[in-house]
C-alpha cells in the first residue's frame, strides 16, 4: 500500500502548490503556457491515482507467485504500463513548463537560449520515442500485460533495457540543465541578498529532483526481473519516478507563486503589499547606480505600516503652497515653517 500512501501525500501537497501558483498568476499577470503546462502535469498525475490504487489492490507490491487470480495478475500488470506511460507525460509537461518559464525573462544569454532550445527538443523527442517503444514493444499490445496470448511477438529484455537506460539517461542530463540553467539568468538579475537564497534553495530543491532520477537508473536493473515478477520488479522504479515527478511539480511552481505568498504574508503581519517586481540584467552602470535603462532598474518591494500617518500611498500637506510645475520658486525666500 505505500505507493497509494506516497502518491496521494505528494500529489495533495502538489496540488496546494500548483492551485497556488495559478491564483498567483491569475491575480497578478494572468495565466501564461508555462502555466497552462504544468497544470496538464497535475492533471496527468491526478490521472495515475486510480490507476495507483487499482494496482495496489490487486497485486502490485507483492510477489506475482503470491498472486493466485491470474485475472488479478494481467490487470495489475496493465495498470503498470499505463501508469509508466502517464508519468512519462507528466515529467515532460513539467520540463516544458520549466523551460518556457526561463524563455520568458529577459536579458537571457545566446548560449543559454540555445542551450534552453537543445533541451527542450531533447525532452519532447526522448518522451516521443520511449512513448513508441512503451506500447510497440509487444504485438498486439495487450502482450504487455496478459502472458497468455498465444503468437505474440516482443523485445528481448536486453532490448528493452537498453531503451530504459537511454531514456533514464537522457532524463538525468535534462533534469540537471532544468536545474541548473537559471543560474545565470538569475546571476544576472538584480536581487538582493534574501531573494538570491530563496531561489538558491528552489534549485537546490531542482537538484534533489534530478538525484531522484539518478536513484531510477540504479534501479533499472530490476526490468530484468519484469518478465517473471512484474508486480514487484517495477515497484522501487515507479515509486521514484513520482518523487521525481512531485518534486519537480513543486520546484516549477514556487518562483511563480512568490507574489502572492509576499502578498499574503504582508498582510498577516499587518502590513500593505503593493509590489513584488525587479528588473532583468542591464548594463555595469545600471548595476552602479540603479539607472541606466528600464532593464537595469529594480523596483523593491514595498510594504507601507497600517494606520500610519499616510494617507493613501504619499502624505500630502500643502500641495496648495507648492505652486505648479512651471513656478521658479528657487529665490523666494522661506518663511519661519520652513515654507516658500
Amino acid at each position: 500500500m505505500y505507493p497509494v500512501i506516497t502518491h496521494c501525500v505528494l500529489s495533495s501537497i502538489a496540488v496546494l502548490v500548483v492551485c497556488f501558483r495559478l491564483t498567483a498568476r491569475f491575480t497578478s499577470s494572468g495565466l501564461k503556457w508555462d502555466d497552462f503546462f504544468i497544470a496538464l502535469a497535475m492533471v496527468t498525475t491526478i490521472t495515475n491515482w486510480p490507476f495507483t490504487i487499482i494496482g495496489s489492490y490487486h497485486g502490485v507490491g507483492r510477489h506475482a507467485v503470491y498472486i493466485t487470480n491470474l485475472d488479478d495478475l494481467i490487470l495489475a500488470v496493465k495498470t503498470l504500463v499505463v501508469g509508466e506511460f502517464l508519468l512519462l507525460l507528466a515529467l515532460c509537461f513539467v520540463k516544458v513548463s520549466v523551460l518556457i518559464f526561463l524563455f520568458s525573462i529577459g536579458g537571457i544569454r545566446k548560449w543559454v537560449r540555445y542551450t534552453l532550445h537543445a533541451n527542450l527538443v531533447l525532452i519532447v523527442t526522448s518522451t516521443l520515442a520511449f512513448s513508441v517503444v512503451l506500447w510497440t514493444q509487444c504485438k498486439p499490445v495487450e502482450a504487455n500485460w496478459d502472458p497468455t496470448i498465444e503468437g505474440a511477438q516482443c523485445l528481448s529484455v536486453d532490448n528493452f533495457l537498453v531503451a530504459v537506460y537511454t531514456l533514464t539517461a537522457i532524463t538525468i542530463v535534462t533534469d540537471f540543465l532544468c536545474a541548473l540553467l537559471p543560474l545565470p539568468i538569475i546571476w544576472k538579475l538584480h536581487l538582493n541578498t534574501k531573494t538570491r537564497l530563496g531561489i538558491m534553495a528552489v534549485i537546490a530543491l531542482g537538484l534533489v529532483a534530478a538525484a531522484s532520477s539518478i536513484v531510477r537508473i540504479v534501479l533499472v536493473k530490476d526490468f530484468k526481473k519484469a518478465k517473471l515478477d512484474p508486480t514487484w520488479a517495477l515497484l522501487n522504479v515507479g515509486v521514484w519516478t513520482l518523487i521525481e515527478l512531485h518534486i519537480a511539480i513543486i520546484v516549477a511552481s514556487l518562483p511563480p507563486s512568490r507574489a502572492l505568498a509576499l502578498r499574503l504574508w504582508a498582510s498577516a503581519r499587518g502590513k500593505v503589499f503593493t509590489d513584488t517586481s525587479y528588473g532583468t540584467s542591464g548594463n555595469s552602470s545600471a548595476r552602479g547606480n540603479g539607472s541606466g535603462s528600464r532593464w537595469g532598474k529594480k523596483t523593491p518591494v514595498v510594504v507601507s505600516e497600517r494606520g500610519s500617518e499616510q494617507e493613501g500611498w504619499l502624505r500630502m500637506q500643502d500641495l496648495g503652497d507648492r505652486g505648479s510645475a512651471r513656478t521658479d520658486l528657487s529665490e523666494r525666500p522661506l518663511d519661519p515653517m520652513g515654507r516658500v
